[in-house]
């Protein structure tokens, strides 16, 4: 008895869910009330232009490329180890030639080149890629208030951000990717 009951149950909770789902990918019309003309107007070159950004916004977006940034670094290079504890780099990657193809979303070409030069100095092995196990940053900007930091300069003229350490990051807006990039530290 349960389990035609459980069965039916079922059956039913089927027809349900096709009746609800099967209305051939039509939207049903919504009440049809007589809409009030506005009037045509002809927008000011104010209106027409983007909203403005807030500088405080677009610092904390800096910062957060830099964060960004360096997580990549950490995936590619400080996250896999042969078995004898060899730091290698990631194999999802392979190629020291692809990972600096992934730095470039994130790095001007000169700091891709130069992460990846500090990183690759060994030759392949049968294990991957031997890496630096040294950290390519000095200083970290993950998990460091933006309180903490220096921040200097614009979206249009690129911002300036130094570390307590005294490590300084450049960070520039990539009109190409639709995000800031790292393009120096010093």
């Amino acid at each position: 008895m349960l389990k035609k009951f459980a069965i039916g149950l079922f059956a039913l909770m089927l027809a349900l869910g096709a009746v609800a789902c099967s209305n051939g990918g039509e939207e049903t019309p919504a009440a049809e009330t007589p809409a009030a003309e506005a009037p045509a107007t002809e927008a000011t070159p104010a209106e027409e232009a983007a909203p403005a950004e807030d500088p405080a916004v677009e610092s904390l977006k800096a910062v957060n490329a830099i964060a960004i940034a360096e997580d990549k670094v950490n995936t590619l290079f400080h996250h896999d180890a042969a078995e004898d504890g060899t730091p290698l780099l990631n194999p999802t990657t392979g190629t020291p030639e692809a990972a600096k193809e992934l730095l470039l979303g994130y790095f001007d070409a000169a700091v891709a080149d130069r992460i990846v030069a500090h990183y690759v100095t060994a030759p392949a092995t049968d294990a991957g890629v031997v890496v630096n196990a040294d950290k390519f940053f000095a200083s970290s900007v993950v998990g460091v208030a933006p309180e903490e930091l220096t921040i200097v300069g614009s979206k249009a003229d690129g911002f300036t951000i130094a570390t307590k350490d005294g490590v300084t990051y450049t960070v520039t807006w990539s009109e190409a990717q639709g995000r800031y990039i790292v393009s120096n530290i010093e």
